[in-house]
């Protein structure tokens, strides 16, 4: 149940302090800042190479619509609930990781292989790697077996994940069988609304501040509107007890203001001009295509010879 869930404990936060995500995310941005720039101190030209704040978030915000884009062509299809957590995943990990210390262009495509395992939409990591260009496909399954565990600890370990869908479902059901006077419209035009609509509040920080039951409702009211459908009797009288009401109202007006003001502007030259500095600032530890990166690992495999020989 969502109630006792570790996303309502550890990652469902007060809506009455709408900053707290971000003073969350400045502190995990200084954090990166100070601890490299007392390396780079007696290199004081090398500073003005760190992302802004809102250079960080920027580029969160675009590899989110990378995922989605790769997410929906992916083959064969994801079920959405391995969205979803994916989301849940990728979010959750920039709350408390520097994208200057881990590119998000490598940390997504972990969290939704992440998400196929844990939602056990059983595929092999070469069957997953198939949705990226051969000549990236070797590269693509190392990257994201030294990624998995970096994730799963960053989001300790906190890998159940209650998604909006399976709400969805019990929503429509429940409406049919109580208020099909209401239904003026076959759900299958609604659907499709439901889900722009979810994948709108995954660009938001939604997740963070209410229950996926909530998300469902905000969902199905939306869509059902747009179809010009009202359903607003079935919730007060047949939905939500009249003491809750008034909570639940707040909650779903407070997730369609955040999602119908959902806005991003970008450009590729915006884009190409944070990766660029991006590459100068990031931690090259982290980057499976620098020395850094390559150089202990060359050690470890010799050392592991040596033993063998030794042997």
């Amino acid at each position: 149940m969502f109630s006792t869930s570790t996303q309502r404990r550890h990652w469902t936060f007060s809506t009455s302090d709408p900053v707290i995500l971000k003073n969350i995310r400045l502190e995990t941005y200084n954090e990166y800042v100070n601890h490299f720039g007392e390396i780079l101190e007696k290199q004081p030209e090398n500073t003005r190479f760190f992302l802004t704040y809102e250079e960080e978030q920027h580029l969160v915000s675009v590899y989110e619509r990378q995922m989605s884009k790769f997410c929906k062509g992916f083959h064969p299809p994801l079920p959405s609930n391995v969205i979803g957590s994916a989301f849940h995943y990728y979010k959750r990990f920039y709350l408390n990781n520097s994208v200057m210390n881990y590119h998000p262009k490598d940390i997504y495509p972990t969290c939704v292989f992440l998400g196929c395992k844990i939602e056990e939409y059983n595929l092999s990591i070469d069957e997953f790697v198939l949705n990226f260009e051969e000549k990236h496909r070797q590269r693509m399954v190392e990257l994201i077996i030294n990624n998995e565990l970096v994730i799963i600890c960053s989001i300790k370990f906190h890998l159940t994940i209650h998604n909006p869908y399976r709400p969805i479902k019990g929503l429509l059901i429940d409406l049919e069988m109580k208020r099909p006077d209401l239904i003026k419209t076959p759900f299958d035009q609604v659907m499709p609304l439901v889900m722009e609509f979810l994948e709108k509040v995954f660009f938001t920080d939604v997740i963070f501040f209410y229950a996926p039951s909530q998300i469902a409702l905000a969902a199905i009211l939306h869509a059902v509107s747009k179809n010009g459908m009202t359903i607003d009797s079935y919730v007060s009288s047949n939905l939500i007890a009249k003491d809750k009401l008034p909570t639940v109202i707040e909650a779903i007006r407070g997730i369609r203001h955040i999602v119908r003001h959902v806005k991003f502007k970008t450009t590729p030259e915006q884009i190409g001009l944070i990766e660029a500095k991006l590459d100068k600032c990031r931690n090259q530890e982290n980057n499976i295509d620098s020395d850094s990166y390559r150089k202990p690992m060359e050690i470890e495999e010799s050392l592991e010879d040596d033993d063998s020989f030794d042997s």
